[in-house]
């Protein structure tokens, strides 16, 4: 018994619908709040492409990527850096290599940096311009690594 507070419960139910095939539906209980991703949202960079990668997106990449202290993550498509910003957020000790198609005109690799650095996040080592498929570049980007 008691009264019920609708506006600051003390348990949040979810309900998730459509996970398999059919009707079925999951009623779990909120445990934990995840990171705060919002602060990757496109609408708060400075370097957004047409088709960024949504912020909670790339944070579950990089939570199935199992990325833990002193990974290595290259993203052969890197656009505005989602992924590369997720990482860092998720593990500041990583080494990070971005690489996209697009040159200066389509991605402005400086103000890809100025939303790591404004995040106090740690930039990636290189931001290569090239295609991934492209032996030269991934030889860069190795070398990049160190």
């Amino acid at each position: 018994g008691g009264n019920v507070d609708l506006k600051t419960p003390d348990v949040s139910i979810l309900l998730f619908e459509g996970l398999g095939d059919g009707d079925e539906k999951i009623l779990t209980r909120k445990v934990a709040d995840g990171p705060k991703v919002s602060i990757i949202n496109p609408n708060t960079r400075h370097c957004v492409t047409n088709t960024p990668l949504c912020p909670t997106t790339s944070y579950i990449m990089c939570n199935l990527g199992r990325i833990k202290s002193h990974s290595t993550i290259l993203d052969p498509y890197a656009g505005s850096c989602s992924l590369l910003l997720a990482s860092s957020l998720i593990e500041s000790e990583t080494t990070t290599v971005g690489i996209e198609i697009a040159n200066e005109n389509g991605i402005n690799r400086t103000n890809i940096m100025t939303d790591f650095y404004s995040r106090d996040l740690t930039p990636p080592k290189s931001l290569l311009c090239g295609d991934f498929r492209n032996e030269t570049i991934r030889d860069m980007a190795r070398e990049s690594i160190g």
